[in-house]
């Protein structure tokens, strides 16, 4: 049974306890495929945190994991997406090893799911989610996000949409059945409004999407807050800084 007293308690204590954003060194990056650069600067968007202490009870770590795979082509490098992709796995892996969640943003599926396969063979003891939108092969180079459940404790999930954004690559929203509790995460990617060397109508059609997801994200946040029984993960690529409209 739920007791809502002990999660408002363990909530309280966790957030106290949430382990710093960890800033990789130029060694985590392969000296030669001239991608240290490129890199380096997306694995800053690695960030770690504590799960509530009430699923220690399992031999899972701690972890919950928010990773911008940066799947589109690097002007500075010339590795391929799956080269680069296998190393993002290598990384998390060997940083959250055992994580109970991983939310990945921008992965480019490729044709017949190619790539999706590279995260799962990655991550075998991985539920992998997509997004509730997306078809195989109806998009395999768009860039979408993509969640790893932990199949210990796992039961079964649902995904879910976000008002107005029913048809979007851009997020895993998911309620999952643990034999920890049940849980809502949504796992999203907002698009970022810095497109000056783009079309004004591609500037504007971002913008009118930035606003549809900042709507439908205050909005979620503000149904939850209603529920605190239900406990809500939120992670992802925001384009955000804390003193901005989100």
């Amino acid at each position: 049974a739920f007791d809502f007293r002990k999660y408002v308690e363990l909530y309280a204590d966790v957030s106290q306890q949430m382990t710093e954003p960890k800033i990789p060194e130029a060694e985590y990056v392969d000296r030669n495929c001239g991608e240290c650069v490129t890199m380096a600067a997306y694995i800053t968007n690695f960030t770690i945190f504590k799960r509530r202490k009430n699923m220690g009870k399992s031999n899972l770590t701690t972890f919950i994991v928010s990773y911008n795979a940066a799947g589109y082509a690097w002007k500075l490098s010339q590795e391929s997406w799956a080269s680069r992709l296998q190393r993002s796995c290598n990384y998390i892996r060997e940083t959250a090893p055992g994580a109970w969640v991983i939310g990945l943003s921008e992965v480019i599926p490729g044709k017949d799911d190619k790539y999706l396969a590279i995260l799962q063979k990655a991550f075998p003891e991985y539920i992998l989610v997509t997004p509730h939108a997306y078809r195989k092969n109806s998009s395999p180079r768009s860039a979408i996000n993509v969640l790893l459940i932990h199949r210990e404790g796992y039961r079964y999930h649902a995904t879910r949409t976000l008002e107005d954004l029913e048809n979007s690559l851009l997020y895993n929203y998911v309620g999952i059945d643990t034999d920890h509790g049940y849980y809502r995460v949504l796992n999203i990617h907002i698009p970022h409004t810095d497109n000056g060397d783009r079309p004004i109508w591609y500037q504007q059609n971002r913008i009118d999407l930035r606003k549809k997801f900042e709507v439908a994200l205050k909005k979620t946040c503000r149904s939850f807050a209603q529920e605190l029984e239900i406990p809500f993960i939120l992670l992802g690529d925001f384009n955000a800084t804390p003193d901005g409209s989100l």
